[in-house]
C-alpha cells in the first residue's frame, strides 16, 4: 500500500513538474514575440531641392532678384498609412541637407518610431523649409495643407515636398535602431514664384533719330496673390494685393537711346516680385504687370501706362484648356519679363515677352498681350 502511494505521489510530481517547464517555454516564446515585435526604427532625413537654371545651365543662386535654393530650417510631419499625423516637429535645422534638432548639432535628427523587427511599417513624411507657421498640432494631412501660408514665408522662398513613402523595419533596441538609421530624401519645391523685369529694349523707327532720353516709372505688380495652403498646386483661397517697385532713374536710369537702339540690362538690384500661385485666377484678377514709360519729344515730355498679363491664356475665351503652356502664374516658376518699345514720330509702341523657367527646366517664350 505504501509503494503504491509512493508511486503515485512520483507521478503527480513528474505530471507538475513536466506542465510548469511546458509554461515556461509557451512563456518564453510569447515575450520573445512581443519583444520582436515591440521593435523600434530611427528614420533619418535628407533635404534635397531642385536647382533652377537658366536655358545656358547658369544656376539661379541665392537671394537677390533670383529665386533662391536656400534652405535654412524646416517643419517636418510624420504621417501613417491613413494619413493621419503619426508626429510632426517644427523648428528643425537643415544642415548639409541633413534634417538637424538644432544647428550646429553633430548628428541627424532620428524620428523614433515604435515598429515590429518581424514586419515592415509603412510611413509616409513631408517637409516644409523655410515657413513660418507651425504644423505640430495637425491631426491629419488634410490639416497640414490647410495651414495658410503668408507673405513672410512667400519672401522666405516656401518649399514644401510631395508625400515620400519610408518603409521601415524595427530593430531590437534603440541602440541597435541608432547604429542602422533608415535614411530617406525628402525634395522640396519652391510654392513661390516670380516675376523679373529682366531686360527693356528701346528702339527707334528710323537710325537717324536724335538721341531721345527714355525712362521707365514705377512699376507694379497687380493682383499679385498673397497666400496659399501648404500645397504644391493652386489653391483656391487667395489674397491679393499690388506691390510697386519703385525705380531712381538717376541710378537705375535707361540708357539715352542714340543710333536707333538702346538696351536696359538692368542693374545689380533688378526689379522682381514674389507671389503664390495665381494659376487659375478669380474673375478681372489675373496678375498684371504695370509700367510706365517716360519719353522725350520735340513738343515736350510723353509718358504711356501699359499693362500686360502675365503668361496670359492665348485662347479667345482665355480658358486654360487649349494651351498648358499658358496659365497665368504657377509655383515654382520664374517670369522673366522684356520690353520692347519702338519709338515713332509721335508715339510709342510696346510689346513684351516672358521667358519662363520651370523647375524641370523647361524654358520657352510667350507673346504678353496688352490686357486693354
Amino acid at each position: 500500500m505504501a509503494l503504491k502511494n509512493i508511486i503515485a505521489l512520483a507521478s503527480i510530481l513528474i505530471a507538475a513538474v513536466s506542465c510548469s517547464m511546458e509554461d515556461e517555454l509557451i512563456n518564453s516564446a510569447a515575450n520573445e514575440k512581443q519583444a520582436a515585435e515591440d521593435g523600434i526604427a530611427c528614420i533619418a532625413l535628407n533635404v534635397h531641392t531642385k536647382s533652377l537654371e537658366t536655358k545656358a545651365g547658369n544656376s539661379q543662386n541665392g537671394t537677390g532678384s533670383a529665386i533662391g535654393d536656400g534652405i535654412e530650417d524646416c517643419s517636418l510631419i510624420i504621417l501613417n498609412d491613413d494619413n493621419s499625423v503619426y508626429a510632426a516637429y517644427d523648428g528643425l535645422a537643415i544642415e548639409g541637407g541633413q534634417i538637424k534638432a538644432t544647428e550646429g548639432a553633430a548628428t541627424p535628427f532620428f524620428v523614433q518610431a515604435k515598429v515590429s523587427q518581424l514586419e515592415a511599417r509603412t510611413f509616409k513624411a513631408m517637409v516644409v523649409v523655410n515657413t513660418t507657421k507651425s504644423y505640430a498640432k495637425c491631426a491629419n494631412l488634410t490639416k497640414v495643407q490647410e495651414v495658410v501660408l503668408t507673405d513672410t514665408d512667400m519672401n522666405n522662398n516656401v518649399k514644401v515636398s510631395q508625400l515620400e513613402t519610408l518603409t521601415v523595419t524595427g530593430k531590437s533596441s534603440l541602440a541597435a535602431a541608432l547604429a542602422a538609421p533608415s535614411s530617406f530624401t525628402l525634395t522640396v519645391q519652391q510654392i513661390t514664384a516670380q516675376v523679373q523685369l529682366e531686360q527693356v529694349n528701346i528702339t527707334s523707327w528710323k537710325a537717324d533719330t536724335k538721341a531721345v532720353d527714355v525712362k521707365i516709372k514705377n512699376i507694379t505688380l497687380v493682383n499679385r496673390n498673397t497666400t496659399s495652403a501648404t500645397i504644391l498646386n493652386d489653391a483656391a483661397n487667395k489674397s491679393y494685393d499690388n506691390i510697386t517697385w519703385a525705380i531712381d532713374n538717376d541710378d537705375e536710369a535707361l540708357p539715352v537711346l542714340t543710333a536707333g537702339v538702346a538696351t536696359f540690362a538692368g542693374v545689380t538690384d533688378k526689379p522682381y516680385f514674389n507671389t503664390f500661385s495665381n494659376a487659375t485666377p478669380a474673375a478681372g484678377k489675373a496678375t498684371i504687370l504695370r509700367f510706365t514709360l517716360v519719353y522725350d519729344r520735340a513738343d515736350g515730355s510723353t509718358e504711356r501706362e501699359f499693362e500686360f498679363a502675365i503668361n496670359r491664356p492665348n485662347a479667345d475665351d482665355f480658358s486654360n484648356d487649349t494651351d498648358p503652356q499658358h496659365d497665368y502664374i504657377k509655383s515654382g516658376y520664374v517670369y522673366k519679363v522684356r520690353i520692347n518699345a519702338t519709338l515713332t514720330s509721335n508715339s510709342i509702341d510696346v510689346d513684351v515677352l516672358c521667358d519662363t523657367q520651370d523647375w524641370i527646366y523647361n524654358y520657352l517664350e510667350v507673346n504678353m498681350e496688352d490686357v486693354r
